[in-house]
Parts: structure tokens; C-alpha cells; sequence
């Protein structure tokens, strides 16, 4: 089923930026090629009453968390009142709370306070045990906020798990070309959180992994940082069009793998599926594209 899930959620995807390239979308979202693992791993160890706060790049978690949904975010996307959130969010904003999305922010760090302030009101308000996680990338992580949520969350021992999916791009440039290598382990020893660090790829090592550290946060009343080294494929906003000097071209022609290798979660999963269950799913989004 995992692996299933990030079949159909790179599917999508492709559809989405078939549907830019064609022109036929009014708000193109920020695609996020590569980052499937991610999302669908955290939509299968999320419990009710948990939060997700998430980016401007939030198309992979909100399509996980609602895979049966998928017309209503195309809706979205051309600001139809049949969409997700009635056509009034576009991409960038997209909100699901019966999914436990509950806020999602186009404003570069903003969304680690928003998600502090609900981990705190979870415990001395809500008293409860529930789980705040919030998605930043590689270069928001560079904001002061980064770092003073988590002293505020250690400080109060708040369940907050900041998972930093490092896909080494921001907007047209690499981490090499814009600033020093910053080590987020020596990051969370510094504060006295915990740190894990993800990078098979694989989504069920992820699953049982992010499982493993939850009950580790639980135990130790520390918050943590979650790092996914993740291979995005495509560039700032999409694969074409994209950032305008942007060199990729993903086809939805060429099938749902773009890289065939470990760095992408698809050709990860699609070693544990049975062919006739991925062609069963192309089959499907193909068709979907073309009379969409």
C-alpha cells in the first residue's frame, strides 16, 4: 500500500505539470519531483489529532494526505469553487484540515513560529500528547526563526518535529553557490534536541524509522529535526515551464520514473510493486491528462 501510494502521488504530479505546460492551469504550484517518500511516509505515521504545517512547496503532502481527492486540487489550481478550498488559496495556500493541514504559508519561515505556538497550545491548553510537524527546505532553515523555535519548543518540551527536506536547491541556486555547508546535527546537539537523518529513499524505511523517532521525542520530552536528503527534479517551480533557464523536460510520456536509480523514490518503489499494478496506475493518470 505504501508503495502503492507513492505510485499514484507521482502520478499526479505529472498530471499537474502536464496541465502547466499546456497552459490549462491558472496558479501553477511549486512541483516537488523526488520529495514522494517524504510525504506519503508522514501521512502513514500521522495520528488524529496531529498537525502539519507546511510551505509554499506543499504539493507532494497535501496530494499524500488526500490521494481520493485529486479533481478537487485541479479545481483548486483554476480557482473554481469546486476546489479544495473553494478557489480561494490558488497553490501556495492550500489548507486540509479534516487531513490536519491546517496551515500552510507562502512567507519564508513563517509557518515554524505558527506551528511552535500550536505544539505549546497542545500541551498546556489541549494537554495532549499529539504531534506539531513542520516541512521547511535547505534555505528557510537559514532563518533566525529556525533556530529560536527550537529553543523556545526544548525549553517547553513540546512535541515539534521540523523536518528539513534538503534538496539542496532555492530558488536558482544550489547550497554550494549561496552559502557554507551548516551541519544540523551539531545544530540539535547545540540546543539539546534530537536530530534523525533520512536518505535511503525507500518510503517503508522511512515509515518505520520516523516511527522509531516520534517514540524517541516522547520518551526524552526534547523536540526534534528530522533531515531527508531528497533529489528534486525538477528546478524552482516546476520542470517546464519552470524557472526560465530551467534545463528539465519531465515527460509523463517517458512513464511516472524519472531517474533510475536509489535517488528516486518511485524506482524505489516500483521494485516492490507487481508491473501490472504500475501499469495499472500510468494507465489511469495518462488517461487522466489527456481529457482532463
Amino acid at each position: 500500500m505504501l508503495h502503492k501510494q507513492v505510485l499514484i502521488l507521482r502520478a499526479q504530479q505529472h498530471v499537474v505539470n502536464e496541465l502547466m505546460k499546456l497552459g490549462k492551469l491558472k496558479i501553477g504550484p511549486h512541483m516537488a519531483f523526488g520529495h514522494e517518500a517524504n510525504a506519503v511516509a508522514l501521512k502513514n505515521i500521522f495520528k488524529k489529532g496531529d498537525d502539519l504545517i507546511l510551505t509554499h512547496r506543499n504539493i507532494a503532502y497535501n496530494l499524500a494526505f488526500d490521494l481520493k481527492n485529486f479533481k478537487k486540487f485541479l479545481a483548486e489550481f483554476n480557482l473554481k469553487k469546486e476546489g479544495i478550498n473553494k478557489g480561494k488559496n490558488g497553490s501556495m495556500n492550500i489548507i486540509n484540515p479534516s487531513k490536519g493541514i491546517n496551515y500552510t504559508s507562502s512567507i519564508l519561515g513563517n509557518n515554524f513560529s505558527v506551528a511552535l505556538g500550536i505544539s505549546i497550545n497542545k500541551k498546556f491548553i489541549k494537554k495532549t500528547n499529539s504531534f506539531t510537524y513542520v516541512i521547511t527546505g535547505d534555505g528557510a532553515m537559514e532563518e533566525g526563526t529556525f533556530t529560536e523555535t527550537l529553543i523556545i519548543s526544548r525549553k517547553f518540551n513540546t512535541n515539534y518535529i521540523v523536518i528539513v527536506e534538503n534538496n539542496d536547491f532555492a530558488m536558482a541556486s544550489t547550497i554550494k553557490e549561496r552559502r557554507s555547508p551548516i551541519n544540523l546535527r551539531k545544530i540539535a546537539d547545540a540546543y539539546g534536541v534530537n536530530y534523525m537523518k533520512l536518505n535511503s529513499r525507500k518510503v517503508d524505511d522511512y515509515v518505520l524509522k520516523i516511527k522509531n523517532f516520534k517514540n524517541k521525542i516522547l520518551k526524552s520530552k526534547r523536540p526534534g529535526i528530522i533531515e531527508i536528503n531528497t533529489k528534486m527534479f525538477n528546478r524552482h517551480a516546476g520542470s517546464t515551464p519552470g524557472w526560465p533557464t530551467d534545463p528539465l523536460n519531465i515527460d509523463l510520456k517517458k512513464g511516472l520514473i524519472i531517474n533510475n536509480s536509489f535517488l528516486d523514490p518511485v524506482y524505489n518503489s516500483t521494485k516492490k510493486l507487481r508491473k501490472n499494478i504500475q501499469d495499472k496506475i500510468y494507465k489511469k493518470y495518462k488517461k487522466l491528462n489527456l481529457f482532463y
